[in-house]
């Protein structure tokens, strides 16, 4: 919990599962009061989807089944 884990990825780096595409698929299980960041590289987009819960991203609240799509470079930040 609290961290992002890489599922699946192109080149099956860090254990991941292996998929032909351009893109990572990560997972992350966040108990209240968990914060995460990362950061969207230019020229990469992102989708965040949310199972279960709340989730606050980049200051705007997101509820189960609810997702988002990432479509500028910069620092993305995910809180309970």
């Amino acid at each position: 919990t609290g961290q992002l884990t890489l599922v699946v990825s192109r080149d099956g780096h860090a254990g991941s599962m292996r998929w032909n595409q351009d893109a990572r698929l990560f997972s992350a299980i966040l108990t209240p009061g968990e914060d995460i960041e990362d950061r969207i590289p230019e020229g990469r987009y992102g989708w965040v989807q949310v199972v279960k819960g709340v989730l606050g991203l980049n200051g705007e609240t997101l509820s189960a089944g609810d997702g988002a799509a990432i479509t500028k470079a910069g620092t993305l930040s995910l809180s309970t």
